[in-house]
């Protein structure tokens, strides 16, 4: 009987299940009946060198992953969710919440300059990790251009202000008095 997936029996001989050795924790191997540890691979959301004698495969990052890849032997394989940018290093191993005002729509590793500024000096209401512009509120004296989110906000027309920081349409601003 071929060795189960995950699992691996280098030498030839009889014998059960037993004989089969295991891949570290968080390995596999694609299929059944491999015959070396180099069948080995780390599974997806982990990094590491699976092949190796005292191999061992790393968890991703909080708020990283590897995107559904296997096989991924190092933290630059894994990427930082949407909404999240890395703080200290070029790999996704350390994820961190992009900033109150700004927005990061897709997944990738890159600076905090890869979380974008709200639109003219909208902000998230205090949320950091935002992940769509509309996620975003108008700042006081600008109302939402769609009429619902912050995704792009608009200037008052001359002659009205809005006093307050949030979204709606251009009935939001209150004409001035006479």
């Amino acid at each position: 009987t071929a060795c189960p997936v995950g699992t691996y029996k280098a030498a030839a001989g009889n014998g059960d299940v037993s004989k089969c050795a295991n891949c570290p924790k968080d390995a596999s191997t694609a299929n059944a009946g491999s015959t070396s540890r180099s069948a080995c691979y780390c599974k997806a959301d982990f990094y590491g060198d699976a092949t190796a004698e005292r191999g061992s495969c790393t968890a991703c990052g909080e708020k990283s992953s590897t995107n559904g890849n296997t096989g991924v032997t190092s933290a630059s394989g894994c990427t930082c969710a949407a909404g999240y940018y890395y703080a200290s290093d070029s790999s996704g191993a350390a994820c961190t919440a992009c900033p109150v005002g700004t927005y990061k729509a897709a997944a990738g590793n890159g600076a905090v300059s890869a979380c974008l500024k709200c639109s003219n000096g909208g902000d998230t209401n205090g949320n950091t990790g935002v992940t769509l512009a509309s996620g975003c509120r108008c700042a006081a004296g600008y109302y939402s251009t769609n009429g619902t989110d912050g995704s792009e906000c608009t200037a008052c027309p001359v002659g009205t202000y809005k006093a307050a920081a949030g979204n709606g349409d251009v009935s939001k601003c209150a004409n001035c008095p006479k």
